[in-house]
């Protein structure tokens, strides 16, 4: 497992460094988590979403297995955003359109309002594990 995220990175920021970090490290299974600063920083979700597509098609054209995962929106009433669902569906690769929506449901597992602290971290591994083994990745 090689984390590569940079907190506070937008999407375009991430689909820049992407091509690079694949070809260095050659994965073969890439879980997408990417969009939420967009969201916050009030950038188009379109281009947000044209950003996801990228960054899968790199991944597709190496043999890389994609899991994506959405973020909720950024409202009382947390609901992952539609243009996961709508890339998921698009690009042909499964999605957890639920795991961090409901981390952050949750008070006892997050540390702010859009930050998982320890305990919602470990459930995020665990689910995703089990979406792993779901999809046969595993």
């Amino acid at each position: 497992m090689i984390n590569e995220g940079i907190n506070g990175e937008l999407s375009a920021e991430g689909l820049n460094r992407l091509e690079k970090l694949l070809d260095l490290h050659q994965p073969s299974l890439l879980l997408l988590c990417h969009g939420a600063n967009d969201m916050l920083n009030k950038r188009s979700l379109d281009v947000m979403a044209s950003n996801l597509e990228t960054m899968i098609k790199l991944a597709q054209q190496r043999d890389i297995e994609v899991l994506l995962i959405a973020v909720p929106n950024a409202t009382i009433f947390l609901k992952p955003l539609e243009q996961y669902q709508q890339v998921a569906e698009k690009m042909k690769v499964p999605l957890d359109n639920d795991l961090i929506t409901d981390i952050l449901g949750q008070p006892a597992l997050h540390s702010d309002i859009i930050h998982p602290n320890a305990m919602g971290y470990q459930k995020m591994a665990e689910k995703i594990h089990q979406d792993l083994i779901s999809l046969g990745a595993l």
